[in-house]
């Protein structure tokens, strides 16, 4: 079956690379705006939005699977979004 990854992300093309496996790159354009609420199931929403609207958009070929995936960082009990700017991104990194 053909796999549809529902993300642009170099480092995850890398990561199924690296188990044998060639998604199809397809990103959605889904909204990634953090839904809020515990990091695990905030995740989870967001990679169902992609999941949707990867299916949604119908470009895939009966039979594909899609993998929608979402990452979250968490620090001592705080939720790192992405960084608006570089000296946002350094505070992080640094901390």
């Amino acid at each position: 079956a053909r796999l549809e990854l529902a993300d642009a992300l170099l480092r995850r093309r890398a990561l199924l690379a690296q188990i044998g496996l060639a998604p199809v790159v397809a990103p959605t354009g889904a909204d990634e705006t953090w839904p809020g609420g515990e990091p695990g199931a905030a995740v989870e929403a967001l990679a169902l939005r992609k999941a949707r609207a990867a299916v949604e958009a119908d470009d895939a070929p009966d039979g594909a699977l899609v993998l929608a995936v979402d990452t979250v960082v968490v620090l001592d009990g705080y939720v790192l979004n992405k960084p608006a700017t570089p000296d946002e991104a350094t505070a992080m990194l640094t901390r």
